[in-house]
């Protein structure tokens, strides 16, 4: 698998994780990932899978901001957090809103 592709492997492959965590049977047919009624059984009582990414380039940030719930920094200089966060939540308005909260940061810095 070439590396350019993880940004849309990532897309849909999110798609996939939402969708198993808020149906009871799915078929998903994507470029990368094939499933024929699928399903968790029992399904969560939350349905809106939380999910929290990595990274901190241009890609990366606007994946958090798009699909994310949650951005780690992971190796991300304390004074660079801030700018970064900024991309993030630009992106986040480029995009259809879901029924999220907001997004959450977790810096791992005292």
């Amino acid at each position: 698998m070439k590396w350019s592709f993880r940004n849309n492997i990532n897309l849909q492959q999110i798609a996939l994780l939402r969708a198993l965590w808020a149906q009871p049977a799915v078929s998903f047919e994507g470029r990368w990932e094939r499933v024929q009624r699928a399903g968790i059984n029992p399904l969560p009582p939350r349905r809106d899978i939380p999910i929290w990414m990595g990274g901190r380039d241009r890609r990366a940030l606007e994946r958090v901001g798009k699909l994310g719930d949650g951005w780690f920094p992971l190796g991300v200089e304390p004074d660079d957090v801030a700018a970064l966060m900024q991309q993030v939540r630009a992106a986040a308005l480029t995009w259809p809103p879901r029924s999220r909260p907001g997004l959450i940061f977790s810096s791992g810095f005292a």
